[in-house]
């Protein structure tokens, strides 16, 4: 099973996004998503696969974090 952790859009620059979430930075390539700074969005294997509303995020968020 592969869990997916929403991640907040720090930066984009040039095809890729800076996200951030609970374990930190990394990069995502935003070909098959249209975001922008601020948007949650999840990624897969080094590429945002979709967008979630901000109320989305945070609930999936808490349940991550009572692990």
């Amino acid at each position: 099973m592969c869990l997916v952790i929403p991640s907040k859009v720090k930066k984009i620059q040039k095809g890729s996004a800076l996200v951030e979430g609970p374990n930190g930075f990394e990069a995502a390539k935003t070909s098959l998503v249209k975001v922008a700074v601020g948007d949650w969005v999840l990624t897969q294997a080094g590429f945002i696969v979709q967008k979630l509303s901000k109320q989305e995020a945070l609930k999936t968020l808490e349940y991550y974090e009572q692990k």
